[in-house]
């Protein structure tokens, strides 16, 4: 009879730490993923941020720095909305009278 309860405890046992182990590799490659998308989304951005800074986009008009910013480095073309100028997920700030004041900051 005490054989019998040794086999069932351990069968328990053995079950329990293979469900363990499998939601541990299952989190950690969630986890994983985020963090590669998180990592990818900080890489372009950056980039964009570089490509908006070394076009000089200070004082000029909406329109004028719409044309100049082409397509973003998703292949996208940027858009104006609530006094920014979004492109790649970074905002060029707007002045009440559409000029450009800035890259980032409020309206991020």
């Amino acid at each position: 009879m005490k054989c019998r309860y040794w086999i069932i405890l351990l069968v328990i046992a053995l079950v329990s730490s293979n469900a363990y182990w499998m939601m541990t590799t299952l989190d950690s490659g969630i986890t994983l993923t985020y963090q590669e998308s998180s990592l990818e989304l900080t890489q372009k951005m950056h980039e964009q941020t570089l490509r908006l800074a070394n076009l000089e986009l200070i004082g000029l008009g909406a329109d004028e720095a719409l044309e100049k910013i082409g397509k973003d480095v998703y292949g996208l073309q940027p858009f104006e909305k609530e006094g920014c100028i979004n492109a790649g997920n970074i905002c060029v700030r707007l002045d009440e009278n559409r000029k450009v004041v800035g890259i980032g900051g409020d309206g991020l």
